[in-house]
C-alpha cells in the first residue's frame, strides 16, 4: 500500500465521500429492486389464492416499473429462468386477463 502513503489527506477524504455516495445508490437501487420483486411474489401468491383482479393489478404494475429493454436483458441474464423474468411475468399476466374475460 505504498501508493495510499503517497496521497494527500484531501484526496484520501475525497475517494471516500464519492465511495460512500456510491454504496448509498446501490443500497437505493437494491432497495428498489426487492420492493419490485416483492410485488411479482405478492401477485403470484394473489393468483394462486384465486384473486386473479389483485394479481393482474401488480404483475402490470411490475411489468411497468422497469420499462427499458436493457434492465430485462440483464434481468434475463443474471437470473435466468426464475418466476420474475418478463416473459414468465407476462404468460401470467395474460393468465390472469384470460380467466377475468370467462368471468
Amino acid at each position: 500500500m505504498d501508493f495510499w502513503k503517497n496521497v494527500s489527506i484531501k484526496k484520501k477524504l475525497l475517494f471516500m465521500i464519492v465511495f460512500l455516495i456510491c454504496l448509498f445508490f446501490i443500497y437505493q437501487s437494491d432497495n428498489a429492486q426487492q420492493r419490485s420483486f416483492a410485488i411479482v411474489q405478492d401477485a403470484y401468491t394473489q393468483m394462486e389464492n384465486g384473486d386473479y383482479k389483485t394479481a393482474e393489478k401488480e404483475f402490470t404494475q411490475y411489468l411497468n416499473s422497469h420499462s427499458s429493454g436493457v434492465y430485462w436483458k440483464i434481468h434475463a441474464f443474471v437470473n435466468q429462468n426464475d418466476e420474475s423474468s418478463y416473459d414468465n411475468v407476462q404468460k401470467a399476466l395474460e393468465e390472469c386477463r384470460k380467466y377475468l374475460a370467462e368471468m
